[in-house]
């Protein structure tokens, strides 16, 4: 799988974030038709979206940094503290967000 695929000069899309979007949207519509099927509330669904996204992407990354805390407290610097928030870095863990999910 190639890391990146398209690249201009201003504009780079990496695979990484493309999947995520596809499966975040795919994600969202499944629950939708479920919820449907079962005659669920689908405004439900739409108002605790932002909540439940935000949820996964801390837990996400708080996962990530405790699973690799060697990489990101080595030194105790202002670029490590900033490295600790940056989420664009592709140090996501699965099983965070999925905590984080659960936690929200």
């Amino acid at each position: 799988m190639q890391p990146i695929l398209f690249q201009f000069s201003f504009f780079t899309l990496h695979t990484f974030w493309l999947f995520t979007a596809a499966s975040l949207f795919a994600g969202v519509f499944i629950l939708g038709k479920l919820a449907q099927k079962n005659r669920l509330r689908v405004q439900l669904i739409i108002d605790i979206f932002p909540q439940l996204i935000i949820g996964a992407i801390i837990g996400a990354r708080l996962l990530a940094i405790i699973e690799n805390y060697q990489f990101y407290f080595f030194e105790f610097n202002f670029q490590s503290l900033l490295n600790l928030i940056a989420i664009w870095d592709k140090d996501l863990s699965f099983w965070g967000a999925i905590l984080g999910l659960m936690f929200v």
